[in-house]
């Protein structure tokens, strides 16, 4: 079932509507949406004092917000889908730097001996990679349906 625009952004000017009915809007939805918790509330591992969050390291909450902010801004450029596809990879990327460096700082936190178990804020990097490359595939669909609608004129 798709959502109309006019239900949805009733509130925007006619020139900034988004669309909310595309797939892929929702999947950058859902990736930047992740990567904002990752930054603020999301424990990435337990210690014995507590819990280590993504705010409390400031690499963290600063690469983590930028993918999030990618992916939403990305979602206004739906008219642009080859740079959508590029922005993207990006993010993408920038995932599996956030990734590769937060599973390598549990690794010695756990050498050290100073984490006690994973948190949910650790498998949330590898999951805005699935919801990104959800959202590219979806965007290339689109763009050869295009193709092939401009074939037929």
């Amino acid at each position: 079932m798709y959502l109309s625009n006019e239900a949805i952004c009733a509130f925007l000017p006619r020139k900034n509507k988004i669309m909310i009915q595309r797939i892929q809007t929702v999947y950058m939805a859902i990736a930047a949406v992740l990567a904002l918790l990752l930054s603020s509330i999301l424990v990435v591992w337990q210690t014995p004092e507590g819990s280590f969050k993504g705010i409390d390291n400031p690499v963290y909450m600063a690469t983590a917000g930028f993918i999030g902010g990618l992916f939403i801004a990305n979602i206004f450029n739906f008219k642009k889908r080859k740079l959508q596809v590029v922005i993207n990879r990006v993010g993408v990327l920038a995932a599996f730097v956030l990734a590769g460096f937060m599973i390598y700082e549990y690794i010695m936190e756990l050498k050290a001996q100073t984490a006690t178990g994973p948190g949910l804020g650790l498998a949330v990097p590898l999951l805005v990679i699935v919801f990104a490359v959800l959202a590219n595939r979806a965007i290339t669909k689109d763009e050869n349906l295009v193709r092939s609608a401009d074939r037929f004129r």
